[in-house]
This record gives C-alpha cells, sequence and structure tokens, in this order.
C-alpha cells in the first residue's frame, strides 16, 4: 500500500493498540507528510531499522495494508482466512482483527514448534478465531474441502516455502529447531542452488503444489495474496537481498507457467514489485 495513505490510516486510533504507547505519541504528534516519509524511508529495500519507532512502523504498514485488502476485496465483515508459513507473525491476524472482529477465522499450518508456540502466546488476545495445525501446508486438503477459504494469505512467506524445501533437499532440520538460529544455513542453502542454477530444478515442484492445493480450498472468486520485504542484517551471512527482492517475480513467474486457475488482479497503490494478488477464476 502507498506510503501516504499507510500515513493517513496510522493517525486512526484503530491501529493503537498494535503498537507500544510511545509510538502512539509519536504517530499522533507527527504531521502525515513526516509520517509518510518516515514510512517511506523504513520500508526502503533492504530494510534497517534504525530508530526506535522504525520496526513498530514496519509491523503497522502491513497490519494497514492487509486490513486495506481485507476492506477493499471482501465486503461482508466474516472472512474464513487462511496464511501460509506464518511463522510467529501477527500483522495479518491484526488486519483480520480490525475488519472481522468476532467474525473472523484464521488457519495456520505451521511445522516448526517453537514458532508454533510463539504464534499462539503473541496473538492470545485477538478477538479472531485461530486454528493452528501443526503439519505441513501441502497437507490442507487432509483437514478442508474444496472452496473452504475466503482469502489464503503468504505475508513474506514466498523465501520462508522455498527455504523449508531447499532445507530438506540439504537434510537440514526445520521442525525440532530454532528457527532463527538455523536461519542462516537455509539461507546459504537457497543462495548455492541460486548460485548453481539449480534452484528451480529443486524447489519449483514442490512450490507448485503448495499453491495448487491452497487454490483448490480458495473459494472460487476468493484471492491468494503475496507479499515481501528483504532485511538488509542478511547480508551479514552473505546472502544477497537482490535476489529475496526478485521473489514475487520468481513467484508470478512459476505460477504463470502451472495454468493454475488464478489471476492476477491489480489494486491502487500495491507494488507488484512487493505484492502479488491473484483471483480464483
Amino acid at each position: 500500500m502507498d506510503y501516504e495513505k499507510s500515513a493517513l490510516m496510522f493517525k486512526s486510533k484503530d491501529f493503537h493498540k498494535y503498537v507500544p504507547e510511545t509510538i502512539r505519541e509519536f504517530i499522533d504528534e507527527v504531521e502525515p507528510d513526516v509520517l509518510e516519509a518516515h514510512i517511506d524511508r523504513v520500508m526502503t529495500s533492504p530494510i534497517k531499522y534504525i530508530n526506535s519507532f522504525d520496526r513498530p512502523l514496519y509491523q503497522l504498514y502491513f497490519t494497514a495494508s492487509w486490513y486495506n485488502l481485507f476492506k477493499t476485496l471482501h465486503e461482508d465483515q466474516k472472512i474464513s482466512l487462511l496464511e501460509v508459513a506464518t511463522g510467529d507473525s501477527c500483522y495479518v491476524i491484526n488486519a483480520l482483527e480490525l475488519h472481522s472482529y468476532e467474525k473472523g477465522e484464521c488457519t495456520t499450518f505451521n511445522l516448526n514448534k517453537k514458532l508454533g508456540s510463539s504464534f499462539i502466546t503473541k496473538n492470545a488476545d485477538k478477538n479472531v478465531k485461530i486454528t493452528l495445525i501443526e503439519d505441513n501446508g501441502i497437507n490442507v486438503l487432509n483437514y478442508f474441502s474444496v472452496n473452504s477459504f475466503d482469502f489464503i494469505a503468504f505475508h513474506h512467506a514466498i523465501n520462508d516455502i522455498i527455504q523449508t524445501i531447499i532445507a530438506e533437499t540439504e537434510g537440514i532440520d526445520t521442525i525440532n529447531c530454532d528457527w532463527w538460529v538455523q536461519e542462516p544455513d537455509m539461507l546459504r542453502a537457497v543462495m548455492k542452488h541460486h548460485k548453481n542454477g539449480t534452484l528451480k530444478q529443486n524447489a519449483h515442484g514442490s512450490f507448485i503444489k503448495i499453491i495448487d492445493v491452497c487454490s483448490k480450498v480458495l473459494k472460487h472468486g476468493g484471492y491468494m495474496i503475496f507479499d515481501n520485504r528483504t532485511f538488509a542484517v542478511k547480508e551479514e551471512i552473505g546472502y544477497s537481498t537482490q535476489f529475496h527482492d526478485s521473489y514475487i517475480a520468481l513467484a508470478r513467474e512459476w505460477i504463470n507457467e502451472s495454468g493454475l486457475p488464478l489471476k492476477e488482479t491489480v489494486i491502487d497503490g500495491y507494488d507488484s514489485k512487493w505484492w502479488m494478488i491473484l483471483k480464483k477464476v
């Protein structure tokens, strides 16, 4: 979502509960154009957190962006949402709560035990129904019938899915580990395949299988939404942030090649480099 609209939305008290009081005061005090400039700086890739309010602004940006998509694409407050590769993030859940409150339902598949536990803790106070399933998202049809969900969210998830796929080929444990401790090894493995030209060969098939089963449980006319951002800190382990910047383009190419019944939708203010919004047709 464009930063001017984000700044104006941040000014709404609806978003206050999702940031600390000191950040609320900062948002209330600065003019919208100054806040817009801060958001622009914070969200510029590769992302670097410089000030204490940078990370909360990053988090609020995604909460506001997903909320705006729910509001734009789905008039009914009642939403059934599947989030894939959620980790322990809460931004999409926050947006669902803002839009749907008790009428919202979110299901997430999470194999990593520590992330799953952290996810439940972070979202314990949310006024939406949350279901965590400790299984691979590729098995979603074992739990849900076709046409079950209004939205499927891939928030900062393309990289996690591909990292997990490549980790399996490399014998790296992604289930019982501390994800953040193990992630450098996963990133280095992805870069190895990227540099060797074997990434598509080793990841494409499994990635498209996940998109395929997700498209089956998505309702006709429903939306599958992807976002992506890149963090400068990953460069310290030799990871290419330029490569990470291309994840939406890579997913778009692979999905377009697949022939799945998904058509890209353009929403004003959502840069196609960082967002991909697909409608089931």
